[in-house]
């Protein structure tokens, strides 16, 4: 089988239960069999978009 390429934007929506898109993506990471293949502009790009949304959910009110 061939590999899949997982960009920001999947892990954005993985890592953030707010997101439209949250549902879908861990379904996708529960039931995905093959390889993912992930640059380093993936894992450079991650980290603003992620704390945002922690910390978002972690504020106090």
């Amino acid at each position: 089988m061939k590999p899949v390429f997982a960009d920001t934007s999947f892990y954005v929506a993985l890592f953030s239960p707010g997101d439209v898109h949250h549902d879908k993506a861990g379904r996708l990471a529960r039931e995905l069999r093959r390889a993912v293949v992930v640059t380093e502009y993936v894992l450079v790009e991650l980290p603003g978009p992620v704390s945002a949304t922690y910390s978002s959910i972690c504020s106090p009110s």
